[in-house]
């Protein structure tokens, strides 16, 4: 499948930019997709309001193809849920499907909830009752 990379650095992905494009040329190698762009944003703004996810999205639309746009992590595409799960919508409007990197949480919603967990839940508590349930 053409592929897409989008790279927003940010916090939370302690990745430098080198080590990402080379997991995005890894990630296409290993699922036999064809890298067509990459697209990297400054990552001082919102992922949907930067210029290189503006032109990423123009890039798609204006193709005429369907791409699949592979992102290191959901915080590549959103600060939260909501924005992470608005970016998707908006791909799969205009013919692209996103996905992760991460091997073991490549939906970018399950990712998104791995690596952003969800507003007034603390992530940390959540992980403690999954043990203790585990346990019994």
């Amino acid at each position: 499948m053409r592929t897409i990379g989008f790279f927003h650095p940010n916090p939370q992905d302690e990745r430098s930019l080198t080590e990402m494009e080379e997991e995005f040329s890894e990630f296409c190698l290993l699922n036999l997709h064809k890298s067509v762009e990459t697209f990297v944003s400054a990552g001082d703004s919102e992922p949907k309001s930067d210029q290189s996810y503006l032109r990423m999205v123009n890039y798609i639309r204006t193709s005429g193809s369907e791409f699949l746009v592979a992102v290191p992590n959901a915080s590549h595409l959103g600060k939260d849920l909501e924005s992470v799960a608005r970016a998707i919508v908006e791909m799969e409007g205009i013919g692209a499907t996103v996905r992760c990197f991460d091997e073991d949480f490549p939906d970018p919603i399950q990712n998104a909830f791995q690596t952003l967990g969800i507003k007034g839940v603390s992530r940390t508590r959540g992980q403690q009752i999954k043990k203790s349930m585990q346990a019994r």
